[in-house]
């Protein structure tokens, strides 16, 4: 139907229906929140990457023990940070200025369990990718970000369902919810949703693209037993311990078998 819609309606930047209207939206709005300097709750984040037309974004999206009691059952956004290309010298992304962001704020999220970094045809974020794995403590968590359709399909199926469901709290930010009333759906010609930006020349869903990754991200620490950056700090430490104190006598016994 959205297909012949085209055809017959030449809506060629108009395809489809939107995903979501304003009191949807809405009802997930908590005008009381603010970015978060740091957290203890588990969570997960996402780096959407530019260079000189998108916006780069970092989106972290948190357990919400407030409003559920089970893992990840109710979610809600602790940070969104922004870098707008137009608004910056040359109007271009500076890598190092995003680095440098990651360094203040991530080690304040000792339950980060997973940062994903969007590297599609994005050098400058491959190679902060590989940096921070080597130099950084956090950079266990962090991974590459190269999927396409079918991951996207299913983000964006995922952030549906949480606004849909109320399981999820947004900020007031006008941005974010400039894109979510922009997106569109359609039906795809195996029967599943799909979603297109307002725009085919232009993408404008960076952010919440960003949010929609963060959903997926949320989804699979549910369904897997992953270890927070705390905890395998806690753990490196207490191992360190023990080794201080074991000395075995036989060489054949390692810690392991402690």
């Amino acid at each position: 139907r959205s297909y012949v819609a085209v055809e017959v309606g030449n809506q060629f930047t108009r395809k489809g229906e939107n995903l979501l209207v304003k009191p949807q939206i809405d009802r997930c709005v908590d005008s009381g929140l603010r970015n978060h300097t740091s957290s203890d709750q588990k969570c997960v984040a996402f780096l959407d990457t530019s260079r000189t037309n998108d916006l780069t974004s970092l989106v972290i999206l948190a357990e919400d023990p407030k409003k559920s009691t089970e893992p990840w059952g109710h979610l809600v956004v602790e940070r969104i940070d922004i870098w707008d290309p137009k608004k910056l010298p040359g109007g271009v992304i500076n890598p190092a200025d995003v680095l440098a962001h990651l360094d203040l704020y991530l080690p304040m999220y000792p339950n980060l369990m997973s940062l994903a970094v969007d590297t599609r045809v994005m050098p400058w974020a491959t190679a902060l990718v590989k940096k921070v794995k080597k130099e950084r403590t956090w950079g266990r968590v962090v991974q590459g970000w190269n999927k396409r359709r079918a991951e996207r399909k299913s983000s964006w199926s995922l952030l549906h369902q949480r606004i849909l469901s109320g399981t999820i709290r947004i900020p007031a930010n006008d941005q974010l919810r400039k894109e979510l009333l922009s997106v569109r759906k359609i039906t795809d010609i195996d029967g599943q949703m799909d979603i297109r930006d307002a725009s085919r020349r232009h993408r404008h869903v960076d952010v919440a693209d960003a949010l929609a990754v963060c959903c997926y991200l949320a989804h699979l620490e549910s369904i897997t037993d992953r270890t927070s950056l705390g905890a395998t700090i806690e753990n490196v430490k207490a191992r360190a311990l023990l080794r201080q104190l074991y000395k075995p006598i036989n060489k054949r016994i390692d810690l392991d078998k402690f």
